[in-house]
């Protein structure tokens, strides 16, 4: 049961679509690197995942193989809402929760474009990531 891939391609395409739908700017693919939290990372952290990260997040694991253990399209919709310490001013709690307050809209416009679109069958291969599990 690989998770090379954690992310459903066809919820991918339907979220992105969703996205130009709703005018939000939106970015398929890039690496995702999952730290424990809730903090914010060092300064030197930040340089050493900059190196091979696009984003840095608290969250995805272990949501993202709990869904491939249940064999279930998976995605994730991140709204970016700092830049770590990639620039020299570090982040505050404050920034967060004011860029989150400010891309609420965004959000809110993809999931009212995509959550209509996920009713029915999935023409992915999600649900067969068991078929070949056991050892």
């Amino acid at each position: 049961m690989s998770t090379a891939d954690p992310f459903c391609p066809e919820l991918s395409l339907l979220a992105s679509a969703a996205g130009g739908e709703a005018g939000a700017p939106f970015h398929r693919g890039g690496t995702y690197i999952c730290v424990e939290g809730p903090r914010f990372s060092t300064r030197a952290e930040s340089r050493f995942f900059r190196g091979f990260a696009d984003v840095i997040g608290m969250t995805l694991v272990p949501e993202v193989t709990l869904a491939r253990e249940k064999a279930l399209c998976y995605l994730c919709l991140a709204t970016v809402t700092d830049f770590d310490v990639w620039q020299e001013k570090p982040v505050e709690a404050a920034d967060v929760t004011r860029t989150m307050r400010e891309n609420q809209h965004r959000i809110l416009g993809v999931l009212e474009r995509l959550l209509p679109k996920l009713g029915g069958p999935r023409g992915c291969s999600c649900s067969h990531a068991l078929d070949s599990a056991q050892i």
